[in-house]
């Protein structure tokens, strides 16, 4: 009589919608993971929205207002612009700390000019905005040509542009500008002045240049790798020199800006700008894409620095409180743009290894 050895039955396979016992499912970390990307992703804009609720219930005679809303963007489209113009440079990679000493001098030229000169206001524009063009392409010179670091380059710039203006102005301060100039930005569409719209229109052609087009993603490359994208044929230098130029131009639409809308140019100039700018385009870059410098995140950024300092100003916070909160968010921004940049290189790592591994099988069985 012969025995028969007893067979195993395999073991059971999970349902293909259930996973493993113990183990989370691919549908649920997949959930997860799309969850901390949206939260890392708008954060800032999230927190941005709460702050206006909790403001405008705190206070809401001043700062619920329309009249508030359009004096926070019209103070701001002077920092957005000049925020766009140091965004091409750090995409790249460079620091332009030249950025308000150039948007000052650019604001004294286009109001004393046809003032004292008798220059037209359409001239002073043009030649203001030459000037802070040339600056710039003057900074890239030197960077890329004589190899100095764009910290010192820029930082020694912004010195002689302070001197350029007071001595320009000969220690006086301007008070009078032409009308002519004043109703570029004072002269109110729907509701807003006109130098919001300035801002939001170049914000929205920087945009697409920088998304949509193969300047914007050759310019990605440059900064993500200036070497690989040199051997790839990428004119590197011509691009880092475009970037300061173009860096420079904007700063002097900035100034003119500045001036339409003070109707002013003082010869101390406007030192107190370069801190909110660097503060806005670095917190810019840790949300909507983080770990890169990115014109929607700057604008969110420009919004949330603006309503924070103004809604604990209308809470009676004393005036210390908006150089203390712009020092401390530069410096949260710059710790966060690293953290998002390294946690962005890592995912791509980690994606990288999953594919190799996924097809790690396949290649075995072909062998």
């Amino acid at each position: 009589m012969t025995s028969r050895t007893p067979v195993e039955a395999p073991p059971t396979s999970a349902a293909p919608g259930n996973p493993p016992p113990g183990r989370p499912g691919p549908d649920r970390e997949g959930i997860t993971q799309q969850a901390l990307a949206v939260v890392s992703r708008f954060s800032l804009l999230i927190l941005l929205l709460v702050l206006i609720a909790y403001f405008s219930l705190e206070r809401p005679d001043s700062f619920f207002s329309s009249t508030n809303a359009s004096s926070i963007l019209s103070a701001q489209s002077v920092t957005v612009i000049a925020g766009l113009g140091i965004l091409l440079t750090l995409i790249l990679g460079e620091f332009d700390l030249s950025v308000a000493a150039n948007l000052s001098l650019a604001n004294v030229f286009v109001v004393t000019l046809p003032e004292r000169q008798g220059v037209p206001v359409w001239l002073s524009i043009i030649i203001a905005i030459a000037i802070s063009a040339l600056v710039g392409l003057v900074n890239g010179l030197v960077v890329v040509r004589l190899q100095v670091s764009a910290f010192v380059a820029t930082l020694g710039m912004a010195t002689l542009l302070g001197g350029i203006g007071q001595l320009y102005l000969d220690g006086t301060d301007q008070y009078v500008a032409p009308t002519e100039l004043t109703a570029l930005t004072r002269t109110e569409w729907l509701g807003l002045p006109l130098s919001v719209f300035y801002a939001l229109v170049i914000a929205v052609i920087l945009h697409i240049v920088l998304r949509y087009t193969a300047v914007g993603r050759r310019m990605n490359a440059v900064g993500g790798n200036a070497r690989a994208a040199r051997l790839t044929g990428i004119p590197t230098d011509r691009y880092r020199i475009a970037a300061f130029t173009a860096g420079g131009l904007l700063a002097g639409v900035a100034g003119v800006v500045l001036g339409a809308t003070l109707g002013a140019a003082t010869a101390a100039g406007n030192p107190g700008l370069l801190l909110p700018i660097f503060a806005a385009a670095l917190l810019g870059s840790t949300t909507i894409t983080p770990g890169r410098f990115n014109v929607p995140g700057l604008l969110v950024a420009v919004l949330f620095l603006a309503v924070v300092v103004s809604g604990l100003q209308q809470m009676g916070v004393s005036a210390w409180i908006q150089p203390a909160f712009n020092g401390t968010a530069l410096v949260v921004a710059v710790a966060l743009s690293g953290w998002a940049t390294r946690a962005r290189v890592a995912h791509a790592r980690r994606r990288q290894l999953e594919a190799i591994a996924s097809q790690g099988p396949a290649n075995a069985t072909r062998t």
